[in-house]
C-alpha cells in the first residue's frame, strides 16, 4: 500500500494529468479520492466511494473546499433503453411517477438512472431507507471438489444472497434496489418505471402506456432521444474534460449513491430498521 501511495503522489504531481480513473477495492477508494481532490485532480471511480456516512461527509467537505469533482463512471446512463426511458419521463409519458426499481448488473446497481428519473438532486431527495438481506444458501453447499484434510466439507457464512433496499423520496416516490450477491442469475438490471399513466419493465420487455401494452423493443425507436450521446461513460468523461463542462451535480450524485449503500449497512446492522438519509444537498438543488 505504501508503494501505491508513492505512485499516486507521483501521478498527481504531473501537470499533464487532469483526471485519474480508479478501479480498486471499495475500502481503498476514499483515501485516493481525498488525495486526488486535494491535488486538484478529477477522480472517476467504477463504483461507490466511501464506506461510511462519516467518510462520505469528508468527501463532500473536501469537494466543497477544493471544488474538485469526484465522479462515478456508469455506462447505464448511456444505454439505449435508459436513454429512451429518460426521454419518456421528460415527456411525462408515464404520468406522475410513483415507483422505480433497479437491480444488480451495473456499477451503481442501476441507482444512477433511477435517481435521474425521480429527480434526486434536482428538486427531490432521498429521505429514508430500510434494507434487508435474505438467508444464505448457496454458500453452504458442499465444495465441488474433494476438500483437503484441513478444509471443511461445508462452509458456513452469514452473507445472504439477495440484498433489498427500499428508499423513500421527499416527493413521495419509492425506489427499490435489489442486489443479487451470491446466487445464480442471468443478466438483469431489474429496471421498472411506474407512473399514473404507464409502466416499463425491462426484464419483461414490456411498456404499458394508457390502455395499450407493447413490446418495448418494438416501439423504442419512437422514443429514442434525437441527440444520442456517446455510448460509454469513459467517452463522456473524455468529452467533458476536453470541453470543461462537468455537470455540477456529478459529485453530489456520486456521493448520494454512496450514501444510500452506507446507510443501508446501518439498517442491516439495526435489524432492518428504517433510517433517515442525511440531507446534505437540499441547498444545492439546481
Amino acid at each position: 500500500m505504501e508503494y501505491h501511495s508513492v505512485v499516486l503522489q507521483q501521478l498527481l504531481q504531473r501537470h499533464d494529468i487532469d483526471a485519474i480513473i480508479v478501479d480498486v477495492l471499495p475500502a481503498q477508494r476514499t483515501a485516493i479520492a481525498l488525495t486526488a481532490m486535494n491535488a486538484g485532480k478529477i477522480t472517476a471511480f467504477t463504483g461507490p466511494v466511501g464506506q461510511t456516512v462519516e467518510t462520505i461527509q469528508s468527501l463532500l467537505e473536501t469537494h466543497a473546499k477544493t471544488g474538485t469533482p469526484c465522479l462515478l463512471l456508469d455506462n447505464d446512463h448511456f444505454d439505449r433503453n435508459v436513454l429512451a426511458v429518460n426521454n419518456m419521463v421528460q415527456q411525462k409519458q408515464f404520468g406522475v411517477l410513483t415507483h422505480v426499481a433497479c437491480g444488480s448488473d451495473s456499477p451503481t446497481k442501476g441507482l444512477g438512472p433511477a435517481m435521474e428519473w425521480v429527480g434526486v438532486n434536482h428538486g427531490n431527495r432521498f429521505v429514508s431507507l430500510n434494507a434487508s438481506i435474505s438467508r444464505s444458501w448457496g454458500l453452504h453447499e458442499p465444495l465441488p471438489t474433494p476438500p483437503s484434510k484441513n478444509e471443511p466439507i461445508v462452509r458456513n457464512y452469514e452473507l445472504g444472497e439477495v440484498l433489498t433496499i427500499n428508499v423513500q423520496c421527499a416527493n413521495g416516490q419509492t425506489v427499490t434496489i435489489s442486489r443479487n450477491i451470491t446466487g445464480k442469475r442471468p443478466h438483469s438490471r431489474g429496471y421498472r418505471v411506474q407512473g399514473s399513466q404507464g409502466l416499463w419493465m425491462e426484464d419483461n420487455d414490456l411498456l404499458s402506456v394508457g390502455d395499450r401494452t407493447y413490446s418495448f423493443a418494438a416501439v423504442r425507436p419512437r422514443f429514442d432521444h434525437p441527440n444520442q450521446p456517446e455510448q460509454s461513460a469513459l467517452a463522456r468523461l473524455v468529452t467533458i474534460l476536453k470541453t470543461q463542462t462537468i455537470d455540477p451535480n456529478s459529485t453530489r450524485n456520486a456521493l448520494t449513491v454512496s450514501l444510500v449503500y452506507a446507510v443501508a449497512k446501518l439498517s442491516l446492522a439495526a435489524r432492518n430498521d428504517e433510517l433517515e438519509i442525511p440531507d446534505w444537498f437540499t441547498d444545492s438543488y439546481s
